[in-house]
């Protein structure tokens, strides 16, 4: 390889970390050892993901956001079944 790539690839890599630190709820979602995920994009920029963290984050919002649907649902049935009964 030529001089000109004095950056290195983006790599990724996985730092390992203690299994105490789990989130409460999502700690049978990934394998403690890969909790952390550094992506270095060059030598001074370095992304680190919890990546329980995010699962977390994204399994809860889609817990809550079903909950909300299923009771926009419920609302919506009984204000239909209330109308039926009053045309009726």
């Amino acid at each position: 390889p030529s001089s000109d790539y004095s950056v290195p690839p983006p790599t990724l890599t996985a730092v390992r970390n203690s299994p105490r630190e789990h989130v409460d709820g999502c700690r049978y979602m990934l394998p403690s050892e890969t909790t952390l995920v550094a992506f270095t994009v060059s030598s001074d920029v370095v992304f680190v993901f919890h990546l329980k963290l995010l699962y977390c984050f994204l399994y809860h919002g889609l817990l809550v956001l079903w909950s909300y649907i299923h009771k926009a649902c419920r609302i919506f049935s009984g204000w239909s079944l209330l109308k039926l009964q009053v045309n009726t």
